[in-house]
């Protein structure tokens, strides 16, 4: 390892002094690195230059934890240091190989709150803090609890996943200006209710279905990555199934998608939107959504495709927002639902909307080139600002 020595000075008076370092440096061929770290009187620590994250907190498997004030929750302390890391490459005989050859490793990994209240804290032994216990020795053991939370609801998670479900579960701070990750903030503040309901798919599990099979009732499970689903797909009632902004779903072997529990499905804008393609409609084993009424869901900003019923709401009331639903027999099918389905289009189906005892409300929407534009059996449907063109029958 890299040599390094130090010097220690401690201000045992009561008034401020005024002190001179000097360093000599000599001709050497390797880099050196002067690290300056003051502590005060009340214990806070500035050292917050970027890139000054080294040792252990830099190794790949570590997870590397900055503070953020406990008093808003938002602001990262200003003894946090900063990423990124270096790490340097040594031949088998300890020297640096290239010129150096290095590599920068993102880190801090993610943020814990400070000032807490624990049995050091209240006995006034960390640096004399009487009753609040604050730093990043404060904010390591909160993520470290996290974990330990997260291997609770699965014991077997290796360090690995449970490093992704604390980096993919943390919230996004104002500092962090939108992005996903920072050298100050790492992926975010850590949430610990987040960390222990949601199961990512494909970073912590490979499948939608062993997700769904592992999740605990009140769990859900988040689909980070673009899937394909060759088999029906059931979400238990009590669990939840959430698809990322962007992501696609291709179906196929007439695979469903049945909903006892809730689908969240929220491409947040037209840019994002969460595209389920079908493949080709299959009326023996009707692919498409199903929603049954124990169900709940959001469908806003989705592309369904090439499904045998888009949409089926059975005895279930889910609104539809923002979305497009082409080349489906049945684009929308309802029955006992009375859901808005609202700023959507619906073109190339059989049947554009079919409503059996139900009673939608339709508006600024647009229904085109379908054979029944809406069919409405023992139904009331209310349509305002909308289109319905070149279909065989409009209503």
């Amino acid at each position: 390892c890299t040599p390094y020595e130090y010097k220690r000075w401690v201000n045992y008076s009561t008034s401020p002094k005024t002190v001179y370092i000097r360093v000599k440096l000599r001709s050497v061929s390797a880099s050196r690195e002067v690290m300056l770290v003051l502590l005060n009187s009340s214990g806070s620590l500035f050292h917050v230059q970027g890139g000054h994250i080294w040792g252990h907190a830099a190794a790949d498997s570590c997870i590397s934890v900055g503070a953020i004030n406990s008093s808003d929750g938002q602001s990262i302390e200003n003894f946090s240091s900063l990423g990124q890391a270096r790490k340097y490459e040594y031949d088998a005989n300890g020297y640096l190989t290239g010129n150096p050859q290095y590599t920068d490793y993102p880190t801090p990994t993610i943020c814990g709150i400070d000032g807490v209240e624990t049995y050091i804290g209240m006995s006034g032994i960390w640096l004399g803090t009487p009753t609040i216990f604050t730093g990043t020795s404060a904010a390591a053991p909160h993520i470290a609890g996290i974990a330990a939370l997260i291997l609770q609801q699965d014991g077997n998670l290796n360090w690995e996943k449970v490093k992704s479900i604390l980096t993919l579960s943390a919230d996004k701070v104002p500092g962090m200006n939108g992005q996903n990750f920072t050298n100050v903030y790492g992926f975010g503040r850590s949430n610990a209710l987040t960390s222990c309901t949601n199961l990512y798919v494909p970073d912590v599990y490979s499948t939608i279905s062993s997700a769904l099979s592992a999740a605990k009732s009140g769990q859900t499970v988040v689909v980070t990555s673009n899937y394909t689903i060759s088999s029906s797909l059931t979400v238990p009632s009590g669990k939840g199934l959430s698809i990322n902004p962007g992501i696609t779903l291709q179906f196929s072997n007439g695979a469903q998608l049945i909903v006892n529990g809730t689908l969240t499905a929220d491409g947040k804008s037209s840019s994002t939107p969460i595209v389920f393609n079908f493949s080709s409609p299959n009326s023996s084993t009707q692919n498409g959504i199903v929603f049954n009424s124990s169900s709940s869901g959001t469908i806003n900003y989705c592309q369904i495709s090439n499904a045998y019923r888009g949409i089926y709401e059975n005895n279930k009331t889910v609104d539809i927002t923002n979305s497009t639903i082409s080349g489906c027999t049945y684009g929308i099918y309802l029955y006992n639902s009375s859901p808005s389905i609202t700023n959507s289009t619906i073109s190339g189906c059989s049947e554009g909307i079919y409503l059996s005892s139900s009673n939608a409300n339709i508006a600024y929407s647009i229904i085109s080139s379908c054979g029944d534009g809406i069919y409405q059996s023992s139904s009331n449907g209310n349509i305002s600002s909308s289109t319905i063109s070149g279909c065989t029958n409009g209503i």
